[in-house]
């Protein structure tokens, strides 16, 4: 598997990664289909594991922190801030976006416990407001703070394709990662 460095970050990351919001995250798959799928991606070369705290009920981040624990220090792990799981993970839940300070030290807090892990790769936030993306928002603050406690070591956005070209002039996160489809 080739690989490439990951924005600003000095991280080289598998070209194909595994985006764990799709089937992997899935209520309706079986944990032995998502152990799976995990184990052949590993199997191929894939380093690069993206998830976040909603993808699939919270469950893609219980199965991540169950399955790479052993693995842990080979993969890059990523996830997302700024949507919080309230209510039985992989059951009924509903999502509250928060972009305050608290809130994203609070839902960064909650993935890693469901990961199983002291810290991330990169903490991204999740598709948030064009407020919460600037050089004195509270959400930059919080994102650096998590970096201080060794939460995260690298800090980044998720963001729809119009957004992406403005987030980079920003120029204050190590990357964007960009929701594209090629299906659509």
């Amino acid at each position: 598997m080739k690989t490439r460095t990951l924005g600003r970050t000095g991280l080289q990351v598998s070209e194909i990664g595994l985006g764990c919001g799709g089937k992997f995250g899935f209520t309706e798959t079986s944990e032995e289909a998502a152990e799976t799928i995990l184990n052949h991606a590993i199997a191929n070369g894939v380093n690069f594991f993206d998830t976040g705290s909603n993808y699939g009920q919270g469950l893609s981040e219980v199965r991540l922190g169950r399955y790479l624990k052993e693995n842990r220090k080979k993969v890059i792990l990523t996830t997302k801030c700024g949507s919080r799981l309230f209510g039985e993970v992989g059951k009924e839940t509903y999502v509250k976006r928060d972009f305050t300070y608290q809130g994203l030290l609070t839902s960064a807090e909650e993935s890693l416990k469901r990961l199983k892990t002291d810290y991330v790769d990169l903490m991204q936030l999740h598709t948030a407001p064009a407020d919460a993306i600037k050089p004195d928002s509270e959400a930059m603050a919080a994102l650096k703070e998590m970096q201080k406690r060794g939460m995260t070591r690298f800090i980044g956005a998720s963001c729809d394709i119009g957004r992406g070209i403005d987030i980079i002039n920003i120029g204050i996160l190590d990357t964007i990662q960009v929701s594209f489809n090629i299906c659509m």
